[in-house]
């Protein structure tokens, strides 16, 4: 688009139609900090792996 400035209503959209949305800078969102549960993520032995498969079942 030639001029940012545009408006929305000026660019002959339709329904349905899909509109790509830039910006500069980054992007902070507020929230909490998200921590995976138990092992997810976390690389694991093979002894690991079976201590946590007998103590699990």
């Amino acid at each position: 688009m030639a001029n940012p400035n545009t408006p929305l209503s000026a660019l002959n959209l339709s329904h349905g139609s899909i509109v790509y949305l830039a910006y500069d800078g980054e992007r902070t969102v507020a929230g909490p900090t998200f921590h995976p549960a138990g092992s997810f993520g976390r690389k694991m032995t093979m002894d690991g792996k079976l201590e946590y498969k007998y103590n699990t079942s």
